[in-house]
């Protein structure tokens, strides 16, 4: 039997040793963009900070098309017309990510029958998480706000964020504009683009959790070997 006097000292050592937590850290970056086509450079994951659990992206901006309605004669009364949009986020596998599909907007407008110039504006948002499962599927689908058919798909995996930090991964924004007839003519569109900021969220277990350190062991293996040879003596 041990000892009693020996019990409290072994419970303390014991207790001294630091438990092994792996707790999850998060690293944010948020990357501006605008124009009609733009290239978004972002940071890549470091591997050696550990293991990339997710990568979260939110995409918040505002589609602006601006243009001109041609005036329509014999008639005195405004008109109604329209602009299809295209937009893609990524438009190629070697990208961190591509749309699988473009989002399609569609902005109405309303011109006197003189014609006038116009910008039409319509804000958007998408929202979606790379994880272990996407990297099964090689997709996700995402939330959205702003177009009237969104993506059918995002397209990436998480080892696509991963890598050189001092390399910067890739996402292309291009547009594509379209004049639409409506109740008169067709309008001329002469610029589409987006203005906003992409936020992406990195996060991941990092490397080497606590363990106890080499002079923590030895007092754990000094205390136990202590306590077993005081047992044998007595």
């Amino acid at each position: 039997m041990f000892h009693r006097r020996l019990i409290l000292p072994l419970v303390l050592l014991l207790g001294a040793a630091p438990s092994v937590v792996h707790a999850s850290s998060l690293s944010i970056q948020t990357l501006s963009f605008g124009g009609i086509v733009d290239s978004i450079g972002a940071t890549r994951f470091d591997p050696t900070l550990g293991t990339l659990d997710s990568v979260g992206v939110t995409i918040n901006g505002v589609l602006t098309a601006s243009g001109m309605a041609p005036p329509v004669a014999g008639t005195a009364g405004p008109y109604l017309f329209a602009v299809s949009v295209e937009q893609r986020f990524g438009v190629s596998a070697a990208e961190l990510f591509e749309f699988g599909s473009p989002a399609q907007f569609r902005l109405d407008g309303v011109s006197a029958a003189a014609g006038q110039p116009f910008t039409l504006v319509v804000p958007f948002t998408y929202t979606f998480t790379f994880t272990s499962l996407s990297d099964i599927l090689g997709f996700v689908l995402p939330g959205f706000s702003g177009p009237t058919v969104p993506p059918v798909t995002v397209n990436g995996q998480r080892a696509d964020f991963v890598g050189d930090p001092a390399v910067p991964g890739v996402i292309t924004l291009t547009h594509v504009g379209t004049g639409v007839a409506v109740t008169g003519p067709v309008p001329v569109v002469t610029s589409v683009s987006s203005q906003g900021a992409m936020i992406l969220e990195y996060r991941y277990t990092p490397a080497d959790p606590s363990v106890p350190e080499p002079a923590t062991a030895l007092l754990l293996m000094g205390g136990l070997w202590f306590v077993v040879r005081r047992r044998r003596a007595s």
